[in-house]
């Protein structure tokens, strides 16, 4: 009954219609006889829930002949292993190209594999990487040199002193190491310094890196590990330019 319905009129005509039935139902409910009383609260009852039905259904429900008539589609070629498990691969297993330097992914490989006078080279290129306008100067690591290691200009072309310790991670930082290097920002003329460990701040470190940190910035071992992360590439090219310009100098 109802796809001979739905060809002659709208579904929310048809809806409203059979609203308007129980209506005129209900308005001339008086002045019907008892027997016409049962039929049109028979006829109320079913058209009310079938007027609903109407209205509140999706409109372009596909009918069962359809979906049943439909050709199946074509088979296509099977997809590649390869393409139907794509997922974004980790920053830290993309391998770098040959022509820059390696760079250890994780802060454990970094503590393993470098050596104090590579982890000096590498904390340089840790700040480099960050994108704040650093540049490397020049490297140091010498006896005499005050605890720096590294120097760098700002993007103002001040001075920016590093030192590195490449040390256990048990073997945390204290006051005396951060206030020796305080001083030097001084002796060095530098606007700032960067103390760069792959270990962490004692407490007392930690309150007089707050009290001092306008010339002193810290990166810690999960800072590490958070930058091998997010910037291995950058790491690696400001790497490679750090060792050319050393290259460089030594020529």
């Amino acid at each position: 009954m109802y796809p001979f319905w739905s060809q002659m009129w709208s579904r929310k005509g048809l809806a409203f219609l059979l609203l308007a039935l129980c209506l005129a139902i209900v308005l001339g409910w008086s002045y019907l006889s008892q027997l016409l009383h049962w039929m049109g609260l028979l006829t109320a009852m079913i058209s009310t829930p079938f007027a609903l039905v109407l209205l509140v259904a999706p409109m372009n429900a596909k009918s069962p002949s359809r979906i049943q008539s439909a050709a199946p589609p074509s088979p296509g070629p099977t997809p590649s292993r390869s393409s139907s498990t794509a997922t974004k691969v980790p920053v830290t297993s993309i391998p770098l190209d040959k022509n820059i330097p390696y760079v250890p992914p994780t802060l454990r490989e970094v503590y393993k594999r470098l050596k104090p006078k590579d982890f000096e080279i590498f904390s340089a290129a840790l700040i480099i990487a960050q994108k704040e306008g650093h540049r490397f100067l020049e490297h140091c690591g010498q006896s005499g040199d005050q605890g720096v290691d590294t120097k760098l200009l700002n993007r103002f072309g001040n001075i920016v002193i590093v030192q590195s310790k490449l040390y256990a991670s048990t073997n945390r930082v204290g006051q005396p190491e951060l206030r020796d290097f305080f001083g030097s920002t001084y002796h060095h003329k530098s606007v700032y310094g960067y103390f760069v460990t792959t270990s962490t701040f004692t407490r007392a470190a930690r309150q007089f890196i707050y009290a001092n940190g306008s010339r002193i910035r810290v990166i810690d071992g999960p800072q590490i590990e958070m930058l091998l992360q997010k910037k291995r590439q950058n790491i690696a090219l400001a790497l490679r330019d750090i060792y050319q310009q050393i290259s460089v100098a030594k020529a």
